[in-house]
């Protein structure tokens, strides 16, 4: 590994990143932490090696899991970015909580920012399939018919039953029932119901 740290800086021998890489790469095969981490940044910059976020993410991951805080914080910036890995503020948020608890301060940043991204995420889904819920039930009928002949009277079945058979007894909150239930009364009176 400081073979090819003495090759990426020009410390004592010409500078070169291809032959930094090489050196690197010896020592991430054999399993050292640190030459698995600069293997990835060579990849995530191109340097020494044609830029490849899947070669960055596959080293960064190798050293991640032997614990390297900086190595944590770069493979949970990939998630965050969705370089090389699927996009994941969760999975961002994991790696960037273990760099923190070893004492990178941007990772503690990050943290925080992920889980604003997963607050705002949650927050759109949840709209999403609000809207979405009251949008088909609107049109549903909430199961109302198989219950209208043993609870209701002939009257009131008349009553729901108006506007195209559609039933609102059941609807959620804020999706206009109670306009569309006046709309029906007014309409069952003027038809004598």
């Amino acid at each position: 590994d400081y073979l090819g740290f003495c090759y990426e800086e020009g410390k004592g021998v010409p500078q070169n990143f291809e032959i930094a890489v090489c050196w690197y790469a010896f020592a991430a095969i054999l399993g050292t932490a640190r030459a698995q981490f600069n293997l990835g940044g060579c990849f995530e910059r191109g340097q020494g090696v044609l830029q490849n976020y899947d070669g960055a993410a596959y080293w960064y991951t190798k050293a991640a899991e032997q614990g390297l805080g900086i190595a944590q914080f770069c493979l949970g910036t990939l998630y965050f970015n969705g370089s090389g890995v699927s996009q994941s503020y969760e999975k961002a948020a994991e790696w960037y909580k273990k760099a923190a608890n070893q004492g990178h301060s941007f990772a503690k940043e990050m943290l925080d920012t992920c889980y604003a991204k997963m607050f705002d995420n949650l927050k759109r889904l949840m709209h999403e399939s609000t809207q979405k819920m009251l949008d088909e039930n609107h049109e549903k009928s909430y199961g109302v018919p198989q219950c209208v002949n043993n609870v209701f009277n002939q009257d009131q079945k008349e009553v729901i039953n108006l506007n195209e058979g559609h039933h609102l007894v059941l609807a959620p909150p804020g999706c206009g029932k109670t306009r569309v239930l006046a709309e029906r009364v007014v309409n069952a009176v003027s038809n004598g119901v």
